[in-house]
C-alpha cells in the first residue's frame, strides 16, 4: 500500500513538474532597446514605451537607462505570435513621441510579431529605423527631363532636406537632358523624395510610390540610382506627342445634379466646375481632352460642380480617392465606367413581382 501512494506521489509531481514547464514556457522575454543619443536633449520626466500592450498610455512604462550611455530598455513577456504596436517617447504625453519612418513602421507604430523565445531587439536610434550614426554613403540621384520643358531649374527634395524646394539643384553636365545630384546618406536610414522642375513637384505613380513620393532604403555601398523620366516609374522612351483621350461615365444609376457631370483632374488645376462632360444619351457622359503621351494623370468624376458631389471610389482601383493613368501614345477612348466603380454599372437584378387582388366583395365577371 505505502509503495502504490509513493508511487502515485511520484506520477503528482511529474505531472505538476511538466505542468509547470508547460505554462512557463507559454511566455517569452522581449526586451525593447532604443538609443537616445540622436535627440537633442532627453526630457526629465524620461523615456517612455507606449503600445497596445499597454493601452497606448504614454507615461505609464518608463524604461530604464542602461549602463551603455544614450540607450534606454524596457523588457516585458508576451505570448509568442502576439502582434505588437509600439513607440518611443522622450518624456510622458503625446506630442513628444518619435515620428517611425514608414520604412519600418505599421500605421506610423513600430511593430513585432512575438518569436517563440526570448528576444532583445537590435538597437534603433529615436526616430530612426537604424543605429544612430549610420556608416555614411554616398547616393547620386537622376531624372531624365527629356520630355518635360525645364523652367528654372531642376531640384531634388526629401526627407532628408526637410523637403526643401529649392536647397538641392540638379545638374545636367553633359546636356544629355539627364539631371543629377550626390546626397551623403546614413546606410539603412529610409527616406522619401522627389523631383521638382522649377517649381512644379512632380506627381509619383503609385506603383513606385509610397503614398505620394519616391522613397529608398539607403544601400551599404555608395550607390548611382537608375535615370526615371520625371513623374514617371520608368526611364523615358521617345518624345511625347498630342493624344486625344475620351473618357466616359456611367451615371444610370445617379439622380443628376441640375448643375450638371464634371469631370476634375490635374490637367484642369483640379477645379471640380469648369470641365463639363456631354451628355451621349442613356445614362453615359463623355469628355475629350489632348495630353502629352506618357504623362501620369489622376482625375475623377463629379455629379455637380463641387467636391462633395465627386464620386468616392474603391482602393483597388484609386490612389488616394482620384482615377489614374498614364497617357498612352495612340489615341483612346476609355472603357465606360460606372460613377463610384471600378467598372461598368451592374446590371439591375430581375425580380418577380406577385400581384394579387381581392374580390371577396365582388361579383366576379365571367
Amino acid at each position: 500500500m505505502r509503495r502504490q501512494i509513493t508511487k502515485m506521489f511520484g506520477l503528482m509531481m511529474l505531472a505538476g513538474f511538466i505542468l509547470f514547464n508547460t505554462s512557463y514556457a507559454q511566455t517569452v522575454e522581449v526586451k525593447f532597446r532604443v538609443d537616445m543619443g540622436g535627440v537633442e536633449e532627453v526630457s526629465p520626466l524620461g523615456v517612455h514605451i507606449a503600445g497596445n500592450f499597454q493601452s497606448w498610455d504614454p507615461s505609464a512604462t518608463e524604461m530604464t537607462k542602461s549602463p551603455f550611455g544614450t540607450i534606454y530598455t524596457y523588457t516585458q513577456e508576451f505570448t509568442p505570435g502576439t502582434e505588437l504596436e509600439f513607440k518611443y517617447v522622450n518624456g510622458n504625453d503625446w506630442g513628444m513621441d518619435e515620428q517611425v519612418p514608414a520604412g519600418c513602421a505599421l500605421s506610423g507604430n513600430r511593430f513585432l510579431t512575438v518569436p517563440t523565445e526570448n528576444i532583445a531587439l537590435d538597437v534603433v536610434c529615436f526616430g530612426s529605423c537604424t543605429v544612430c550614426d549610420p556608416e555614411q554613403v554616398e547616393i547620386t540621384f537622376q531624372v531624365d527631363m527629356s520630355n518635360q520643358t525645364v523652367t528654372t531649374g531642376v531640384f531634388l527634395a526629401g526627407s532628408f532636406q526637410d523637403w526643401n524646394a529649392t536647397a538641392t539643384p540638379m545638374a545636367d553636365d553633359d546636356g544629355d537632358d539627364v539631371y543629377s545630384v550626390t546626397v551623403t546618406l546614413g546606410e539603412g536610414d529610409y527616406h522619401e523624395y522627389k523631383f521638382i522642375n522649377g517649381s512644379n513637384w512632380e506627381t509619383v505613380p503609385p506603383e513606385c510610390a509610397n503614398g505620394w513620393n519616391r522613397y529608398i532604403n539607403v544601400p551599404g555601398v555608395s550607390t548611382t540610382l537608375d535615370a526615371i523620366c520625371f513623374g514617371s516609374c520608368n526611364p523615358c522612351g521617345g518624345a511625347p506627342v498630342d493624344v486625344e483621350v475620351t473618357f466616359r461615365v456611367d451615371m444610370s444609376q445617379q439622380e443628376i445634379s441640375p448643375n450638371g457631370v464634371h469631370i476634375g483632374g490635374a490637367f484642369q488645376n483640379w477645379d471640380p466646375g469648369t470641365t463639363p462632360m456631354t451628355d451621349e444619351g442613356g445614362g453615359i457622359y463623355a469628355y475629350s481632352g489632348i495630353f502629352s503621351s506618357g504623362s501620369y494623370e489622376e482625375y475623377k468624376f463629379i455629379n455637380g460642380t463641387t467636391w462633395e458631389e465627386s464620386e468616392n471610389l474603391p482602393p483597388e482601383c484609386s490612389n488616394s480617392n482620384n482615377r489614374y493613368f498614364t497617357v498612352p501614345e495612340n489615341d483612346t477612348i476609355f472603357d465606360v465606367l460606372c460613377f463610384g466603380m471600378c467598372g461598368p454599372c451592374p446590371a439591375p437584378a430581375e425580380v418577380e413581382i406577385t400581384f394579387q387582388v381581392d374580390m371577396s366583395e365582388q361579383t366576379v365577371s365571367a
